[in-house]
């Protein structure tokens, strides 16, 4: 485990490296240009794919899934595996459109990502109407049994 971390550690430095140096290559030639605000989705519950969360936040393409890790839910530190995905502000309207999503800055839930602790929002039930259907899918965690009804 600590093996990782350190590994997770120097990815993360010479990540920051080359970010800064593509920086201040694009600030001297007159391009740089804000990177885009991002929000990490944790994969989970009505949102158990990176291709639902694509058709719930309507992107226009499916999103990367990442592995990484849940350190903290519910305010309590933790090292769990989670997956996640990203999302960029107008998706992220989208998705507390159409779903009942937690996130707060708080802390409640948070993930690592490329060694920063990131705050994450996780989609807890699908509003009513929230979401087209794909043909035999249900609209929330509950399983349909095949006789058209929803079981409790």
């Amino acid at each position: 485990m600590e093996e990782k971390a350190l590994q997770e550690d120097e990815d993360n430095k010479t990540w920051q490296r080359a970010r800064w140096a593509t920086a201040r290559k694009a600030i001297a030639d007159g391009t740089f240009e804000e990177p885009e605000i991002r929000f990490p989705v944790i994969i989970n519950g009505p949102i158990s794919s990176a291709k639902k969360l694509q058709r719930l936040a309507e992107m226009g393409s499916v999103p990367e899934a990442l592995e990484t890790t849940l350190v903290r839910e519910k305010w309590i530190s933790t090292t769990k595996p989670a997956t996640i995905c990203h999302v960029n502000f107008a998706e992220r309207m989208k998705l507390e459109e159409k779903a009942n999503v937690e996130y707060d800055v708080s802390g409640k839930f948070m993930v690592l990502f490329r060694g920063q602790r990131r705050h994450a929002m996780l989609v807890r039930s699908l509003k009513e109407g929230g979401t087209r259907q794909d043909p035999g899918e249900t609209i929330d965690n509950r399983e349909s049994p095949g006789n058209g009804k929803v079981k409790e």
